[in-house]
């Protein structure tokens, strides 16, 4: 009999054999379609007890599944001989109805016969043999407003830091009941706040004029074990800092007039709990000795906790030792930072960033991380210089310090797209910021002007280490198209000769040179594929997306016409754009930061277009895009981020010139602000109009124009864009803030007017959101820091810009990052080919201006030509060898038209009927696997901004091979 302990959730199941199975009553299976090795499934259970707030769902296997992908759960454990998976909700279904049906559908891998399998869901009606189960009920607990001055027992809340207008705040609160499926707290402030943001909550509502805040649960972090405590650390804005106190409903509470006592609220009934275990717990006020948990895990990995009390005074820094039971690999601690990795992995010596090196005596540090194991281990943690209670009993005496060996084997961040967004607050007369001062930047730290010398390498000296000092290059020597090795042929300027000048210093005058408009011829080539036709495709791809009226000289011959009725609130003409995915939304997020990185490879690589014969190609591409977004741009203060509703969109199957559903417009306004969108919008049209400078420079004036628009928009009317647009969080919600967002317009500005001020205010940004305190985790559509780094690079030569996208590149060598056996940099299942090319493109920029040369070219070219067919396929659909032919597209699943085309289509088990030339889809599994099925939208997924990165590292691996330096 199998027997599996699951603690992170605070209780203990005991599983039998599928041979005497427990399963949900009136639940369904199905083996819809096999072949060798794999199979796709789906089950069906019929709800007759209401769920709210979340649940727990356990697959149960004949034999070993392994690669298992499903799309309406999230995966949060498997048994060790992977027959047994538990599933919990996506934040979209966590309420169940009575009567509703909750069916998905999923795709595994077997050896062998294909395996049965039984569902069952917690809560509901068992059926089969399930008297060795746990039964889990819990009542759910309403959300009552406390009296002030109220808060949970034992609990504590204090002011880390405060700084001019803002504070950082932190609140422990004890968990004596359990609780399961989410939870609430009340923030009680004696002075009025603004612009509050918790990092491991949401807020709900805002009471009593800003002096009460309540806050809700993630989705990670609905459930507590007794015995633990919940801690949450927040920023906020105020003219008084204020003191607080936090209050967990649910849990024992203590007042003012009485604040010793630990007596249960009679205002909100606690948690009612049936669990047949008995599992000891411990007094939650009982902070003598450092204490650790797993959390989380999933195969392969997890997720870490330890908590650490502080009963010595701790001034300028601290050092913790973390040991585990078995080795681990890739550790990233989210607060701290890595710097000696000893005994095989099995010791990691950590130390505190620098807004944490002060902690205070009765406090408590807790802190979290991530790391890879084979095995999940246990751990054990001490701080030196605080009680020593590895010998069961505490001590105070200072011990020996840890050894301090430095290690560049680990990033030191937390990758950003980890559950980490801070949520605004949806109030007009919010602001919902970060605080732009964090800290003061002495005014001799910033630059004063934009550089008027940028540097090349000749080719006889190319470096294969970061030079000693940057070579000097004379202004009207000055090429703004820097080359990705030096370059045989005449450079191309990005500038006309009187860049945009505003009230402070400009950049350098260009002159312009002569336009090259046909293709330069190329004898001999060294790469082992066409990287011409591979740009070519991709170009046609985006063609494939286009929404509106059809261009005459439209080259995708089963595209026509379509959603010409898009249009604002007042009708204003919203046609245009690419739709976004295999659907047919148009997300601004995304789209805009499609251009900018697609306008970025072209200003950086336009040789490479140009030998490829797709320059004017290549214009048209982002043109399409960019006159959308001038149409989008209806007012100084307004902008549309999105047309098309997500949800009734990904509903329909079929063409998008038959499409009759509702598309709604989304507007961003002053009094309901967007800064991503609206910044990225800004970066993407400044970027491109660098781009479009030599060929139409009225064009990319108005370009420009708008985008100083948008800019000035996005950093006087800060807020979330999800909290306007709604609609867009559960496609594209912003993880990572707007912080880099306005960095990165900030920049692309800088860059493409040459005023100084844009260059201060990116800067200031920088700092403001911590860009450079970390690695981050990717650089994608959602998290620009990784571009910011590498673009201020650029822009001023700066060692800590070196630093950090060296840093950035680094973790994503081997050893740092998981890679498949054949040689994908593999950061997640979702879009792993999207995030290995964005990279690549970075690591190609890097290399160009002198950064590791040979080594981060080596990385793009590896991963580049992975894609292309050195892992025995091809990514690139209509591309190479044994390419993608069903690709999650409606469009292209289609028959011509006249022909009719529904939701039959995406059963249809045949290829696609049209080739979406030049497509890269989402990639492999961890093992290189890749299956041809349009129903898996994970690895056959293909997206706009899957392209983006990946075309312009192409065009970089075309400018080597030109120049004869592949």
């Amino acid at each position: 009999m199998l027997r599996t302990m699951l603690m992170c959730v605070g209780f203990l199941l005991v599983y039998s054999s599928l041979a005497n199975a427990c399963y949900t009553c009136g639940s369904t299976t199905n083996i819809r379609n096999q072949w060798p090795g794999n199979f796709d499934a789906e089950f069906s259970i019929s709800i007759t007890n209401s769920v709210s707030g979340g649940w727990n769902l356990e697959l149960q296997f004949s034999k070993p599944v392994t690669s298992l992908q499903i799309w309406r759960a999230n995966i949060k454990s498997t048994t060790g001989d992977s027959t047994l998976y538990i599933l919990k909700n996506k934040r979209w279904n966590r309420n169940l109805s009575p009567g509703q049906n909750l069916a998905m559908s999923f795709l595994g891998q077997f050896d062998g016969q294909a395996p049965s399998f039984t569902v069952r869901l917690l809560d509901q009606a068992d059926c089969g043999q399930c008297s060795d189960r746990a039964v889990i009920r819990t009542t759910p607990r309403p959300a009552v407003a406390t009296p002030l001055g109220c808060r949970t027992c034992c609990s504590s809340a204090q002011i880390t830091h405060e700084w001019p207008g803002n504070f950082d705040g932190e609140f422990i609160l004890p968990i004596e009941n359990e609780v399961t499926g989410g939870w609430v707290v009340e923030l009680l402030f004696t002075e009025p706040v603004s612009n509050l943001q918790v990092y491991d909550a949401e807020i709900t509502d805002i009471l009593n004029g800003g002096k009460i805040y309540r806050l809700r649960n993630k989705n990670y972090n609905a459930d507590l074990a007794a015995g633990t405590v919940n801690t949450q650390r927040f920023q906020a804005s105020t003219t008084v800092t204020p003191s607080f106190t936090a209050h967990i409903v649910g849990q024992p509470e203590c007042c003012q007039d009485d604040p010793t006592s630990c007596q249960a609220s009679t205002t909100v009934p606690p948690p009612t709990t049936e669990l047949d275990t008995n599992e000891p717990t411990t007094s939650a006020s009982n902070f003598e000795c450092p204490t650790t948990n797993v959390v989380d895990e999933w195969p392969g990995n997890f997720k870490g906790e330890m908590v650490i009390p502080i009963r010595n005074q701790v001034s300028g820094g601290w050092t913790m030792e973390l040991k585990f039971s078995d080795p681990v690999v890739n550790l990233q601690v989210y607060r701290a930072d890595v710097v000696s990795i000893l005994n095989g992995g099995k010791t990691y010596i950590i130390k505190n960033k620098d807004y944490n090196a002060d902690q205070s005596v009765g406090t408590v540090f807790r802190e979290q991380f991530q790391a890879s194991a084979a095995n999940t281990p246990t751990f054990t943690t001490r701080m030196i210089g605080q009680p020593d209670c590895s010998d069961g009993n505490a001590s105070t005496e200072n011990p020996t310090a840890l050894p301090t060996k430095l290690s560049t084997e680990l990033p030191t961040e937390l990758p950003t797209e980890l559950p980490t967004e801070r949520r605004t607050v949806p109030a007009t007369d919010l602001p919902t910021e970060l605080p732009t001062e964090r800290r003061t930047v002495p005014a001799t730290d910033l630059p004063t002007e934009l550089p008027t010398e940028r540097r090349t390498v000749p080719a006889t000296e190319l470096p294969t280490e970061l030079p000693t000092e940057r070579r000097t290059v004379s202004a009207t020597e000055l090429p703004t198209v820097l080359p990705t090795e030096p370059r045989t042929t005449q450079p191309i300027s990005e500038q006309t000769t009187s860049p945009i000048s505003k009230a402070s210093t400009p950049g350098p005058s260009i002159t312009v040179k002569p336009v090259e408009t046909t293709r330069v011829t190329q004898t001999h080539s060294s790469a082992p594929y066409d990287y011409a036709e591979v740009i070519h495709k991709s170009i046609l791809f985006y063609e494939a997306q286009r929404s509106g009226p059809l261009p005459p000289d439209n080259r995708i011959l089963w595209r026509s016409d379509s959603t010409l009725n898009d249009m604002g609130l007042n009708g204003e003409d919203l046609t245009g754009g690419w739709f976004d995915a295999g659907d047919h939304v148009k997300f601004g997020f995304p789209m805009a930061s499609t251009v900018t990185i697609l306008a970025w490879g072209l200003v950086e690589y336009r040789d490479a277009y140009l030998a490829s014969g797709e320059l004017d190609n290549m214009l048209d591409c982002i043109k399409w895009a960019t006159d959308y977004f001038l149409k989008c741009h209806t007012g100084q203060y307004e902008f549309y981020g999105q047309v098309g509703d997500g949800n009734l969109d990904h509903a329909y199957w079929g063409r998008p010139e038959d499409m009759t559903i509702s598309r709604p417009a989304f507007k961003i306004t002053a009094a309901n602000p967007g800064t991503e969108v609206v910044a990225e919008t800004a970066a993407a049209l400044a970027a491109s109009s660098i781009a479009f400078r030599q060929t139409d420079p009225t064009y990319a004036e108005e370009l420009l124009q708008n985008a100083i628009e948008l800019y000035a928009f996005a950093d006087q009317y800060k807020g979330t864009y999800t909290n306007a647009i709604s609609n867009a969080a559960s496609f594209y919600n912003s993880h990572s803030g707007y912080g880099d967002e306005l960095a990165w317009s900030a920049a692309w500005l800088a860059r493409a007017t040459g005023d100084n001020s844009y260059l201060t205010a990116a800067t200031n940004h920088y700092d403001a959101f911590h860009i450079g305190d970390g690695t981050p985790w990717a650089f994608s559509w959602d998290d620009k820091k990784a571009g910011v780094m590498m673009l201020m690079y650029q822009l001023t030569g700066a060692t800590r810009y070196q630093t950090a996208i060296t840093n950035y590149l680094n973790s994503w060598q081997p050893g740092n990052i998981q890679y498949t056996p054949k040689g994908l940099a593999w950061r997640d299942q979702w879009g792993t080919n999207r995030y290995a090319a964005n990279t690549a493109f970075l690591a190609l920029v890097a290399a160009h201006e002198g950064i590791e040369v040979r080594k981060y070219q080596d990385f793009a070219k590896q991963q580049i030509n992975y894609m292309l067919g050195d892992g025995g396929r091809s990514f690139v659909v209509g591309f190479g060898n044994n390419p993608p032919h069903s690709p999650h597209h409606r469009a292209s699943s289609c028959p011509d038209m006249p022909a009719p085309c529904g939701s039959s289509n995406l059963e249809d088990p045949n290829p696609n009927p049209q080739v979406l030339e030049g497509a890269l889809v989402g990639g492999p599994d961890v093992n290189d696997g890749f299956v041809n099925n349009r129903r898996d939208y994970i690895q056959n997924e293909v997206a706009t901004d899957y392209n983006a990165g990946f075309q312009s590292a192409l065009a970089g691996l075309k400018l080597l091979d030109i120049n004869g330096l592949y």
